[in-house]
């Protein structure tokens, strides 16, 4: 599984048509139906907003008044080829006048998209657990190097009477940090 590092646009231009392909991060709809507004508020004049996008468990795409299946699917599709997940893909189209066909629509939303999804940097999404670990002052140095060269990130530390990392782990790698004082709190993904 993958995710998009930043946000990236492309611009594809077919028979007087524009099509300007945005792809981003979203952890949930509501990331994306902000990202959508700020998308419209940057395109105010566009003819259509398609848009396709896939998180962990859902999954939706749309044509925005395009012929059925000639837009939100292909880029869909890219998505689920590259095995992107917690990505979202809108396509916006400057009509040009000049029709391009089912057949046409479909591989201009596929290009768009494909080239887009090309030209992005992705990171690896591996499952996780997020946890809690607990060890001694004289043990920190260790700990650093164990995460340091395992699948993992810490999100926060806290020193009292011992120290106590926060941290997501790969599920690959949880028996590394079990003689830890390993408290599981939830599952989750890793983005690397």
């Amino acid at each position: 599984m993958y995710i998009i590092n930043n946000t990236y646009e492309y611009v594809l231009e077919v028979n007087k048509s524009k099509f300007i392909g945005i792809v981003f991060k979203v952890n949930n709809i509501v990331d994306f139906n902000n990202m959508m507004d700020s998308i419209k508020d940057k395109y105010p004049k566009a003819t259509h907003y398609v848009y396709a996008y896939r998180f962990i468990n859902e999954f939706k795409s749309s044509d925005d008044g395009e012929p059925g299946g000639t837009s939100g699917m292909p880029i869909f599709n890219v998505i689920d080829k590259e095995n992107l997940f917690n990505t979202a893909i809108v396509v916006v189209r400057y009509f040009g006048g000049i029709k391009l066909g089912a057949g046409g629509l479909v591989r201009a939303y596929s290009k768009c998209a494909s080239n887009l999804i090309d030209d992005s940097r992705k990171s690896l999404l591996l499952e996780g657990i997020e946890c809690n670990i607990s060890f001694k002052y004289d043990e920190i140095s260790t700990i650093d190097n164990l995460v340091n060269s395992s699948k993992c990130r810490v999100l926060d530390k806290k020193f009292q009477e011992d120290v106590q990392y926060n941290l997501i782990i790969s599920n690959d790698e949880i028996d590394k940090f079990s003689k830890y004082n390993l408290e599981k709190i939830k599952n989750t993904y890793l983005e690397i």
